[in-house]
């Protein structure tokens, strides 16, 4: 899975897309769909363009939750990046 080479391609691209928690370890939000995306196209062989940008469920109460929520700017470079790293592979 090219994950890393999509995170080179989001920090030599000089965004202000982040991609990191505050402990620059572990992936912010934005660095968790990117990954999705990456591992969508992938898997699927289909592009991660037009994907949805949040995900929801229900808690045990049956609430609606939402476990991811991507500002649409932030998805749209998500889905161009990995479409760009998995195109010439899947």
């Amino acid at each position: 899975m090219p994950v890393g080479e999509a995170f080179k391609y989001i920090e030599n691209s000089n965004t202000s897309f982040d991609l990191y928690m505050d402990d620059n370890k572990h992936p912010s939000p934005n660095g968790t769909y990117l990954i999705a995306c990456v591992f969508y196209s992938m898997i699927t062989g289909n592009s991660p363009i037009g994907l949805p940008r949040r995900f929801e469920g229900k808690n045990v109460d049956g609430k609606k939750i939402y476990y991811i929520i991507t500002e649409p700017s932030a998805a749209q470079t998500a889905q161009e990046v990995a479409e760009f790293v998995t195109k010439d592979l899947r």
